[in-house]
């Protein structure tokens, strides 16, 4: 009898064991954490989007603004950027440190901040960064008069902040 209640207690004591190794070893939150990246995609492609768009606009209103400035005319711009605007996100930052005096080891790990929006919920954005212009393609009815071009340069040089050798003003071809 005292082999077999041996036996019992030690098939009863790798089952326990069994059943502790499945928990600990089971994908905890895996749902959630495949629906965050998901959601941080479907925020990185918004805001890629949204910059692109930004970025039009603004070579758009820098047209329209050369326009009215005297004898330039119809005007075409391209702007090259260093960087594109960028949104900073919230983190959640998470750290721990476990080990001995000997050994220490330290794990951090990042979780976007999300905000609940009409449209469903969206990253917490601290700031934004604006863009840095690399470079500005002028091409307008005026550019063959110097005068023009100088006000012209002039002009986004005070709006950008780039110098004047990064910057092109050319003559539209006619027709």
């Amino acid at each position: 009898m005292k082999i077999g209640a041996i036996k019992k207690e030690y098939l009863v004591a790798a089952l326990l064991i069994g059943v502790l190794c499945m928990i600990i070893v089971w994908p905890a939150g895996d749902d959630r954490s495949s629906e965050k990246t998901t959601d941080e995609n479907t925020a990185e492609t918004v805001i890629a989007s949204s910059v692109e768009t930004a970025e039009e606009e603004l070579e758009e209103r820098l047209e329209q603004m050369l326009g009215n400035i005297s004898g330039v005319g119809q005007a075409k711009v391209f702007i090259t950027w260093k960087s594109t605007r960028e949104k900073v996100v919230e983190k959640d930052v998470t750290s721990s440190q476990s080990g001995d005096e000997d050994q220490t080891q330290s794990d951090t790990q990042e979780e976007t901040v999300f905000e609940d929006t009409e449209n469903g919920s969206s990253p917490y954005v601290v700031k934004e960064l604006s863009p840095v212009v690399k470079g500005v393609l002028v091409v307008c009815e005026g550019g063959d008069d110097p005068v023009v071009v100088q006000n012209i340069s002039e002009s986004i040089m005070a709006l950008f902040s780039i110098e004047s050798h990064k910057i092109k003003v050319v003559r539209m071809k006619e027709g």
